[in-house]
């Protein structure tokens, strides 16, 4: 698999920014302390996973059609297309190719809430979903239609 980052959904991980969260002993409570940083970036990726599910509760099943926009049928890039101008106002690419061309390639350890998900796919060549966080993602399924996927099942890890 593929991983994009797309800069407007995600933030950059720069050092400043990854410091370790610490648990503090309170009197036999444990209380979970993070910086500013930290904590903006928790609540937006919360943010942007909400927003992606809000879009994946309306198209959930909408089944799989090469080309296709409407609920009556939408493929992958189509979906992806849709998500990310119905809920975050930005207007990507059609094509699953185009998709892959304009974010930055990041490792898989480093996908956040809203990167795009890149696969080679036997049935279209290519097939493209949005990360949800704890190795899940949103996509158009040929076979199953909008769903949403375990980045650790055989099928995906082995494309």
């Amino acid at each position: 698999a593929v991983a994009a980052m797309f800069s407007a959904c995600s933030t950059s991980h720069s050092p400043k920014q990854t410091a370790d969260m610490r648990a503090v002993n309170d009197s036999n409570h444990f209380l979970l302390q993070a910086s500013q940083d930290e904590f903006e970036e928790m609540v937006r990726n919360v943010d942007i996973k909400s927003k992606i599910m809000d879009q994946y509760a309306d198209w959930k099943s909408v089944r799989y059609r090469l080309g296709g926009s409407t609920k009556r049928g939408i493929d992958c890039s189509g979906f992806v297309q849709m998500t990310f101008r119905e809920q975050f106002g930005l207007d990507l690419p059609r094509s699953t190719l185009d998709q892959r061309e304009i974010g930055s390639r990041i490792q898989r350890t480093k996908l956040r809430p809203g990167d795009l998900v890149l696969f080679s796919a036997s049935s279209t060549g290519r097939h493209v979903g949005i990360y949800l966080g704890n190795d899940q993602f949103v996509h158009a399924s040929t076979s199953s239609g909008v769903m949403i996927s375990d980045l650790n099942k055989s099928y995906w890890k082995s494309r």
